[in-house]
């Protein structure tokens, strides 16, 4: 994608930021623009899209974001994909994520605090910011819903806090050992290798993770990211989950 057309895009999405919800604020406090409209509806209470293991839903979801754009925000390009193994394991490089003015921003400011990432019986290294994304078009984003606990009781309805106000910098921290592991062409030949959709399934969406450590391509990318869009309730809060589960249809 040419510079001119990803600066094009991030503008686009930042006009979404900008632009009034349809959703009620009376219901969804917490949706304070059109691009938290998608934020809210990629949770299991919003019928445009829900379970993240159903790809068919996500391929909506992923029109209905790209329709919003041509006819919200004057935007003339397609949705752009994130081609994971081309930099797996070396995510600061990236044009995605190499904070440059073309770039979706990158990492966050390093904060000593950020924890290891764990899920299932794996415990993955933290990655290298845990902070506010300190460059790039997105750098003074501000996300307003979540966070959510990890310790989810139900996939079938949204848990504490809800729709509920909560403004706050949009957190990354660029973790290559996740990438380089996880989302690599191996993973990715093993994919499109599969049998059937179960073997599909398997090697895209496997979590919990085992002991082994096999976290699957799709947790492999938000995992890789930082945690705002490893939130599952509240993961397209990070621009980067469009350009994600656009690979993911692509696969």
């Amino acid at each position: 994608m040419l510079p001119a057309k990803r600066i094009s895009y991030t503008n686009a999405v930042l006009c979404m930021t900008r632009t009034p919800p349809r959703l009620p604020t009376t219901a969804y406090p917490g949706v304070r623009s059109r691009f938290d409209d998608f934020v809210a509806c990629g949770s299991p209470t919003c019928e445009a899209g829900s379970d993240d293991a159903d790809a068919g839903l996500h391929r909506r979801f992923l029109w209905l974001f790209e329709s919003a754009l041509w006819d919200e925000c004057r935007y003339t390009g397609y949705l752009p994909y994130w081609n994971w193994p081309l930099w797996a394991g070396k995510l600061h490089d990236s044009p995605l994520f190499d904070c440059s003015e073309t770039s979706l921003s990158g990492d966050g400011d390093y904060n000593p605090g950020e924890q290891s990432v764990s899920g299932g019986d794996v415990t993955l290294p933290r990655g290298t910011g845990g902070d506010c994304t300190r460059c790039g078009p997105f750098k003074d984003m501000v996300v307003h819903l979540g966070p959510f606990s990890r310790m989810l009781p139900s996939l079938t309805e949204i848990p504490s806090p809800g729709f509920e106000y909560n403004p706050r910098c949009l957190n990354r921290s660029l973790n290559n050992f996740v990438a380089a592991h996880f989302t690599n062409v191996t993973q990715v030949s093993h994919l499109m290798a599969a049998a059937d959709i179960a073997d599909f399934q398997m090697v895209m969406d496997h979590w919990p993770a085992e002991p082994t450590g096999v976290l699957g391509l799709h947790g492999g990318g938000h995992f890789s990211i930082g945690s705002t869009l490893q939130d599952l309730f509240s993961s397209p809060q990070d621009p980067a989950f469009m350009l994600h589960h656009a690979m993911i249809d692509r696969m």
